[in-house]
């Protein structure tokens, strides 16, 4: 039995379910049920089978092209954002160098005046330190001091005094018992 010939144009028009028929006309032709197929047959589904894979092969392939078109598309959005967000930071770390700029020539401002200040005060102590000897008095030298401490019975009083070479006043503190 002899089949039609199909062109290219054919074959490329038709659909898969018409290819799959085909292959079943092929393989269980309708004149021949129950009987073993023939290798002209089996050629003749292999080739229409072959047809099938190729267009399945083309259609994984168009679709992985799509998704590596996709996935490219998706990186380069990933690597614009971050080039936007590493030039946020440096942007964001010369902004802080600038504030540190201005904010050390600030302090060293406040420093300097406060060193003025400091060389003032201490120019100030001095003069007021050697104006102020008591009885001609070396400043810098600490006078030695020897104090008593007594105990007063009849007064109920600590009397403290000063028995050394610089005048203190002597002074008491009474301690009274609570009236009954």
């Amino acid at each position: 039995m002899w089949r039609k010939a199909v062109t290219l144009e054919e074959l490329s028009l038709m659909t898969d379910e018409q290819v799959m028929m085909k292959i079943n006309e092929f393989l269980v032709p309708p004149n021949r049920a129950g009987a073993p197929a023939r290798s002209e047959d089996l050629i003749g589904a292999q080739f229409y089978m072959a047809e099938l894979d190729r267009r399945n092969a083309r259609l994984i392939e168009q679709r992985r092209q799509k998704a590596e078109v996709e996935r490219d598309r998706i990186e380069t959005s990933r690597h614009h954002i971050n080039l936007g967000i590493e030039t946020l930071v440096v942007l964001l770390i010369l902004a802080e160098l600038v504030f540190a700029f201005v904010e050390g020539c600030e302090q060293t401002r406040i420093l300097s005046g406060l060193q003025n200040s400091s060389a003032a005060t201490a120019s100030i102590l001095a003069n007021l330190q050697a104006s102020s000897t008591p009885n001609g008095l070396d400043a810098t030298k600490v006078p030695e001091m020897t104090i008593t401490v007594k105990y007063d019975a009849a007064a109920r009083a600590l009397v403290v005094t000063n028995l050394g070479p610089v005048e203190i006043s002597s002074w008491r503190i009474s301690l009274e018992t609570a009236a009954d």
